[in-house]
């Protein structure tokens, strides 16, 4: 009783989407089109199509119209057979197609007339119609995410097989940490939108994927790299749209570990035959299973993904030798200090005095344990991963009605011992990442008669992110001299240090960072077939709350060069002169809100066997985000000021 209660809500709430009277969204789905002839070429009109998935039994219809043209909209990836039946002619019946997600398959019959037997004849004309589409885009199959090779298991990585996709830069935001990034056709990679199963799931400060599926929970996806239809928008860049597994009448599961030590690892050619093999140890494991739970209607698929690693991450750098610690750079490779007020160099390369701070400064440094030049020190600290993907999904079919109902979600705990590449490569500086997502869709897509299908979805994705950089908490300034300049316990630490010539100390400036993001969408879409026309209208609402805070220069940054007081940057950190400083003071927490509402109209005009017309109309209103405190301020060169937004005639967005 409580599967059918449950199952039951899921089915009133699509009703409830339906009666609304809103049409908004589209994902982009499957559509089998064709023609219907009688034996002398001649258009056969009214016509019952019936287009069924040969995995559920899941089936819609269609008739032709006056030309003996027929359109089905609005289908899943999947295997397809079609009938068509008419009085006074033989029923036929086309071999499997396959579908993918997006794509538009032509098939084409000419009819027997009826006999005595009144058999069935396996008769079609199939073919692929990417020349009626006038997107430019690349479905990317289940055989290539199950068989190619995937560092890491990211599906994602498979779109740099698509013409005009290519990798982002290195070091680029979307990047970082492990992440993968791509540009589309030269566009930048905050340009690209991401949608699973008809949803969004992006997180809007980075503007990328918020939630990757594993592998084994991903039918297929399509990439559109120009030209996309006005059923899609937000981004100018490539539309990557992800459709998830779902039961079908077998059941299905796979169970899996994918396992690397550094053990079996051979030492790297290049490395010191005396240093050791970098630590290793990852473990990725999950399963999957997905069937019938009422054959033909109900049906599940569930996915579990972890992993488990241990890395040690290997830098070079250099770092102050003892003498130089004590101001001696007499046996430096460096620039010679001078005294900037005589201008003229320290007799024997001698520092006179020291300032304690600075010299408390370098003490931080670990001794060099190379004689390299410039490269003096290496080291390989270990690094931690521990991640969680879950994903369910329930689909049911009923009554025309197709409900589906999903849930991903993911969690991710990291330690990295270095922070991003321009900051510290001594150890001890690095960050801990916690990363927590929820993502929920429920979706309905319903037909009524052959002419109409109205598809409505909401989408639910939560997402929070917690960096902080490894001292958080610890007044480490203080154990050196240095006045705490941060206001908040979580800030506190080791102000930034780059010194010229040497590794530069403390953690990342850019940390503490603490995100919640909510985002709710709502979309839908009314799809109408008549004959040689078919016409989609719709759109979406979207809703953005962003609440936490980015403490950016919280301890501040001490920056030593070479072209300002003795020529010598660690000179001068140990006389205690920077050559400048920054620092910044947050005393708010963010609470940006946005919302957007997007309206299109299309129609595919088939005006010609060769010839389709592709009309589409999309208008979109963004409204700036805002701070739901009004907490935020911006310059104001007029009165050369600090002015807060939603004042003084300022607008609050």
């Amino acid at each position: 009783m409580g599967r059918v209660s449950f199952l039951r809500s899921i089915r009133g709430v699509c009703w409830w989407l339906l009666s609304a009277g809103v049409c908004f969204g589209q994902q982009p789905d499957g559509r089998i089109q064709g023609r219907v002839l009688d034996p002398s070429g001649a258009a056969v009109a009214g016509a019952a199509v019936t287009v069924e998935q040969v995995d559920t039994g899941a089936s819609r219809a269609a008739l032709t119209g006056l030309d003996g043209l027929y359109a089905v909209p609005v289908l899943a990836s999947g295997q397809y057979t079609v009938d068509v039946e008419q009085q006074g002619f033989q029923a036929a019946r086309s071999e499997p197609i396959t579908l993918g997600i997006g794509d538009r398959a032509q098939v084409d019959f000419q009819l027997e007339l009826a006999t005595a037997q009144g058999s069935v004849a396996v008769s079609a004309s199939v073919s692929a119609v990417a020349t009626a589409d006038a997107a430019i885009g690349s479905v990317i199959p289940n055989r290539f995410i199950t068989n190619l090779p995937l560092n890491g298991r990211n599906f994602l990585q498979l779109l740099l097989l698509v013409p005009g996709a290519s990798p982002a830069p290195t070091g680029s935001p979307g990047s970082e940490r492990g992440r993968f990034s791509f540009q589309s056709n030269g566009a930048r990679e905050a340009t690209n939108t991401f949608v699973y199963d008809g949803v969004y799931s992006m997180n809007p400060v980075m503007n990328s994927f918020s939630f990757t599926p594993s592998v084994d929970a991903v039918e297929e996806f399509r990439i559109q790299t120009s030209n996309s239809e006005a059923t899609v928008g937000r981004n100018a860049g490539g539309q990557v749209s992800v459709a998830t597994k779902r039961g079908t009448n077998e059941w299905h599961g796979t169970v899996f570990e994918f396992l690397r030590n550094d053990r079996f690892d051979a030492r790297n050619f290049f490395s010191h035959p005396q240093d050791p093999v970098p630590a290793l140890r990852r473990n990725q494991f999950g399963a999957s299973v997905g069937g019938p739970i009422a054959k033909n209607r109900l049906f599940l698929f569930g996915n579990y993904e972890g992993l488990r690693e241990t890395r040690a991450t290997t830098r070079t750098t250099n770092v102050p030798t003892a003498l130089e610690r004590q101001g001696d750079f007499s046996a430096s490779a460096g620039p010679a200090p001078i005294d900037f007020l005589a201008r003229q160099p320290y007799p024997n390369g001698r520092l006179p005095f020291l300032h304690p701070v600075g010299q408390g400064v370098a003490s931080l440094y670990p001794s060099p344990n190379r004689s390299s030049v410039g490269q003096n020190f290496v080291a390989a600290p270990e690094g931690a991963d521990r991640t969680e993907k879950a994903h369910a999904r329930v689909d049911d079919q009923v009554a025309g009605i197709h409900s589906a109902f999903r849930y991903s979600f993911a969690d991710s705990d990291r330690r990295e011992p270095y922070a991003a590449q321009q900051f510290s490569s001594v150890p001890g500086y690095g960050n801990d990442l916690d990363e927590r997502g929820h993502y929920l869709m429920v979706a309905s897509t319903l037909a009524r008669g052959p002419v109409f299908v109205w598809e409505n979805r909401i989408g639910l994705n939560r997402f929070t992110n917690r960096t902080v950089h490894q001292n958080s908490g610890t007044n480490l300034n203080s154990q050196i001299g240095l006045p705490d300049f941060a206001t908040r316990d979580i800030d506190r630490g080791l102000s930034f240090f780059q010194v010229t010539g040497f590794s530069s100390l403390g953690g990342e400036f850019n940390n503490p960072q603490v995100t919640d993001m909510d985002t709710f969408q709502y979309s839908s879409t009314l799809s109408e077939s008549r004959g040689r026309h078919l016409r989609q209208y719709g759109g979406e609402v979207r809703t953005v709350r962003q609440d936490g805070f980015r403490n950016v220069l919280a301890r501040g940054s001490l920056y030593f060069t070479n072209q300002a007081f003795t020529q010598n940057a660690l000179a001068d950190l140990l006389f205690g002169l920077p050559s400048y400083t920054l620092a910044a003071r947050s005393d708010n927490e963010q609470a940006v809100r946005a919302q957007a509402v997007n309206l299109f109209a299309t129609d595919t005009w088939r005006l010609a066997p060769d010839l389709t017309l592709s009309l589409g109309l999309r208008y979109e209103f963004n409204r700036p985000p805002l701070d739901a405190n009004d907490a935020a301020a911006i310059f104001d060169p007029a009165t050369a000021g600090i002015v807060q937004l939603g004042t003084g005639g300022v607008p609050r967005g």
